[in-house]
């Protein structure tokens, strides 16, 4: 693995002013869309934005990268980092399927009609329920429940979802996490973007500490060098990290949710976001892509030169 090439790209996407400027934009139609659904429940807004998107009380999180507080939230919304962003989008993947499906109930706007088609189509393979509207009724009549949000999110074909499939024994298993990850700590000064302000404050930094508390994909995950697709990818001279990323196909699940869905931006803000860490390689991240749209890129081209072509594609 070229870490100090994984690094580079990361930068590079992390500048891309267009991926920027469309993730930002993400993240205030997702403002908007919370901002609908606390007032048709006629629940405090900011309360209900801080649950879905923030890190929380401050130190609650602090091992997940880019978390910030609930108090900074509306500042993450307009001025924070690629990081930051896609954070508080990720958040809003992992908690907010309930707020999705009142969206498709509601026929709301911000949602395109393809997701709102294709998710309706999930809850009924994953509940037996053909009606929005009694799905809508049964998880307002089950506020205690919890529900199965990557069951509603992830895509249902493509590697991420095959490559955590596992055979008895687990001899084809893809990772198991590090029984001693303390070499793999991230440097405190080595991050790309710069460590915000809100950052600093919600991990209670200290001048004179020298790692970041972050659980990286490089940090926690020893791969299975047996398994398919770390096989697939040495074939290749593909660099791998820790398989096929789940993060990018929970991200991609909500990015595609808008009108404004940009396969191309969405891959770019994916490789800033996840590789300067080393959470995963270029690679890695196309693949999990694959799913959500057309890519002129298969696992036989060199993924660095393909990500390099988007970028300074018009």
């Amino acid at each position: 693995m070229n870490i100090k090439k994984i690094k580079a790209i990361s930068i590079k996407c992390c500048d891309d002013k267009n991926a920027i400027k469309y993730i930002s934009n993400v993240c205030k139609l997702v403002k908007d869309l919370i901002f609908q659904y606390s007032k048709d429940k006629e629940i405090d807004f900011l309360d209900t934005l801080k649950y879905y998107l923030s890190g929380n009380d401050i130190g609650s999180n602090i091992q997940s990268a880019g978390q910030t507080s609930g108090d900074d939230l509306i500042d993450v919304i307009e001025n924070g980092n690629l990081r930051e962003q896609m954070t508080i989008i990720m958040n809003f993947a992992m908690r907010a399927c309930n707020v999705i499906i009142w969206a498709i109930y509601k026929n709301n706007k911000i949602i395109n009609k393809k997701q709102k088609s294709k998710i309706t189509q999930r809850l009924y393979q994953l509940t037996g329920l053909s009606d929005i509207k009694e799905i809508q009724q049964y998880i307002i009549e089950c506020d205690e429940c919890i529900l199965p949000c990557k069951f509603i999110s992830l895509s249902q074909d493509g590697s991420v979802s095959a490559s955590r499939m596992n055979t008895f024994p687990m001899i084809d298993s893809l990772r198991e996490p590090r029984k001693n990850n303390k070499k793999y700590k991230v440097i405190k000064g080595d991050v790309y973007p710069p460590l915000s302000i809100r950052e600093i404050k919600y991990m209670s930094l200290k001048k004179s500490d020298k790692y970041l508390p972050w659980m990286t994909g490089y940090r926690y995950w020893k791969i299975n060098e047996d398994n398919f697709y770390i096989k697939l990818m040495k074939k290749y001279n593909q660099d791998y990290v820790c398989g096929p990323s789940g993060n990018t196909d929970l991200q991609l699940s909500v990015l595609s949710l808008f009108n404004n869905f940009n396969l191309k931006y969405s891959v770019i803000a994916c490789v800033g976001w996840m590789c300067y860490p080393i959470d995963h390689s270029p690679c890695e991240i196309l693949l999990a892509s694959l799913p959500y749209g057309k890519l002129s890129w298969s696992i036989k081209d060199d993924s660095y030169k393909y990500i390099d072509s988007i970028i300074n594609s018009k």
